[in-house]
């Protein structure tokens, strides 16, 4: 009982201890503006604007089965790491290819009815009141996933940092030169990558139940 007990300490202290440098690291990556981050409010703009993106959720599955935004796909930031550690130079562009490959079937084109948020209920009363017709805007091609816009969540901000900061690292060795890049909020801190961009989404599911759904579920 006393070995069971000792190891459960153990176990949970090694954990406190691992969350404890993953935040450290996030709070040093955001001090040197190593990543390009928007706000839950940036990110409902281009979200309803249609703008061609993918929403990477870096929460571990058990996590991201209790709640999620519509449309996300889930890759544990657990997985990238033990991924991107066992890369060599010569698997690096096939492990790319097969991500990228998981990611464009992600795209998300327009914005889902099911994103419910305080500003577009507003607007659909608005609408309504005043007998506004409603038109569906066309399906906006999927860019090829060397192009991706990808923006990253997670619970608080944290792990999402470390995820844009260690894929783009990653990326700007790995892919060519970069096109143009995506419009994206005036006041967003953009920091060019090779081709395929990674933005953090500032302060994670929390951060969007605060400024964006007070009835979006959380743990």
């Amino acid at each position: 009982s006393s070995s069971s007990s000792s190891s459960t300490t153990t176990t949970n202290a090694t954990s406190s201890s691992s969350a404890c440098e993953l935040k450290a690291k996030a709070q040093k990556v955001l001090g040197e503006a190593k990543v390009n981050s928007v706000t839950p409010k940036e990110y409902l703009e281009l979200r309803n604007r249609g703008d061609p993106h993918v929403l990477l959720d870096v929460r571990e599955t058990v996590q991201y089965e209790i709640c999620n935004l519509p449309q996300s796909v889930n890759i544990p930031l657990s997985k990238l790491q033990a991924s991107i550690s066992c890369l060599s130079p010569g698997s690096t562009s096939t492990w790319l290819l097969q991500i990228g490959e998981k990611l464009q079937k992600s795209v998300i084109t327009n914005s889902p009815s099911s994103l419910v948020n305080v500003q577009n209920q507003a607007a659909h009363k608005n609408s309504s009141t005043t007998g506004a017709a409603t038109t569906t805007a066309a399906a906006t091609p999927t860019p090829p996933f060397s192009s991706l816009s990808i923006y990253c969540i997670c619970r608080r901000g944290v792990f999402s940092v470390i995820a844009v900061d260690e894929l783009t690292k990653l990326i700007s060795k790995r892919l060519p030169p970069p096109s143009p890049p995506p419009k994206v909020p005036k006041s967003s801190s953009v920091i060019s990558s090779r081709r395929m961009l990674f933005y953090n989404i500032q302060g994670g599911l929390e951060g969007w139940k605060r400024e964006i759904d007070p009835s979006f579920p959380m743990y």
